[in-house]
């Protein structure tokens, strides 16, 4: 199970603004005659990776999320080898409300799923890769799509058998066995109240974006709400990475959070420092976002017609949610993504009190080639289990000799 906590990347894209094209929108849909298509997709770092075609290409890598508005192709190259036309040049502002990334609209895109057809639909194009989504899920990815699918479709998200279901919603009926949820679609996105307890003592009903293209388990901004105050034992640690830089803040675990008829224990929440992170620029007021690690456990089903949303436990609800106790964060570097290098180390954690520093080249993890990993495998076995026996040889620049260095797993909250 993919457990790594706090990636913020793809949060900053919930606030954008696209100006309405000009253009008439036509969109997603079914073949005539098709009540439902089924999707294969991946799963990495609990993302949704599925295929798409932009005006009829190869199939591109697009993440599913329910947190943007308008498609979004991650650099301009991409859109320069489709031969798409821009309509104008617009500055996105992201955390913060910092200028920082330059983008072109453009509505001549075709861009759809297999087994959809699309007419015509405005794409959002950014100038540069500013976001560097591969390095950091370990997979290449070329954009992002969500409203286009959610607002057209009843989409079934099948985690454990990797299988997305879009349904024309005249031949979509609701499972009685299934838990369901009321939720809102504000702003094009989706929102629902969740029951949180951080003790017996204190809970809160939290207004939550329910966001597929967030990695972590959920987040919650303290000046929100007078009962969301940090737990202890808490750890500090890099959260991520957003348009404007990065992302620190703490993580801590809550007693635990009610979606339905579900409830999950012992969560770990990521608390983002104001300084590094700001939802200013959010339309709707919320007390927080929750995200893929906990929406992994299930399979979910959005129904954005009548505003609901329905979940099935899959086998994953039962494990514990853990992080990252090695304090190492990586990222992926090669053609093929599989030269691991330190970004961050944890302060105090097991791996900097080891010796292994940031820009060390992971070589051999537990024996084994750190080319025969992936990114979601290595940070699965640094999620894996309190007490476990990590070594691992590296090479630091300037050194001729390899480097060895063995810590074991230690569970700081």
């Amino acid at each position: 199970m993919i457990r790594r906590i706090g990636c913020f990347i793809l949060c900053t894209l919930a606030t954008f603004w696209v100006l309405d094209v000009e253009a008439q929108f036509i969109g997603l849909r079914l073949p005539e005659g098709k009540k439902r298509v089924e999707i294969p997709f991946e799963v990495h770092n609990n993302l949704i990776i599925v295929p798409v075609r932009v005006n009829r290409s190869l199939p591109l890598k697009f993440i599913l999320d329910t947190g943007v508005r308008s498609s979004i192709l991650l650099d301009k190259d991409y859109a320069d080898l489709l031969g798409l036309e821009y309509l104008r040049k617009i500055t996105i502002a992201g955390v913060g409300d910092t200028k920082i990334v330059e983008a072109y609209v453009t509505n001549v895109a075709s861009v759809e799923l297999p087994g959809t057809i699309c007419e015509g639909q405005s794409i959002l194009v950014l100038d540069s890769d500013s976001l560097d989504l591969k390095s950091h899920i370990g997979v290449e990815v070329h954009g992002i799509i969500g409203y286009e699918v959610f607002s057209r479709f009843v989409v079934e998200i099948n985690y454990a058998l990797k299988r997305l279901v879009l349904y024309e919603k005249k031949y979509f009926k609701p499972r009685r066995s299934w838990s369901k949820v009321d939720i809102e679609i504000l702003d094009t996105k989706p929102y629902a109240r969740f029951p949180v307890w951080f003790n017996e003592d204190q809970a809160l009903k939290a207004k939550l974006l329910i966001d597929t293209g967030a990695s972590h388990a959920l987040v919650l901004f303290e000046p929100t709400s007078p009962v969301i105050r940090l737990p202890e034992p808490n750890i500090h640690a890099r959260l991520g990475q957003g348009l404007s830089g990065e992302i620190y803040g703490h993580l801590a675990r809550i007693d635990y959070v009610k979606m339905g008829d579900y409830c999950l224990d012992e969560v770990i929440v990521s608390f983002p420092d104001e300084e590094t992170y700001s939802d200013s620029l959010s339309v709707v007021k919320r007390n927080g976002t929750l995200g893929g690690e906990i929406l992994s456990k299930y399979t979910v089903i959005f129904d954005y017609f009548d505003s609901k949303m329905y979940l099935k436990k899959n086998h994953k609800y039962n494990d514990s949610f853990e992080y990252n106790m090695s304090g190492i964060d990586f990222v992926a570097k090669g053609t093929e993504l599989n030269r691991f290098v330190v970004n961050k180390i944890r302060p105090g954690s097991p791996a900097e009190e080891a010796g292994v520093k940031v820009n060390d080249v992971i070589l051999v993890v537990n024996g084994q080639r750190s080319k025969d990993y992936n990114l979601s495998q290595l940070y699965n076995l640094m999620n894996s289990r309190e007490g476990r026996k990590i070594k691992i040889i590296v090479e630091r620049e300037g050194l001729e000799k390899r480097l060895k260095f063995k810590f074991r797993l230690e569970r700081e909250i």
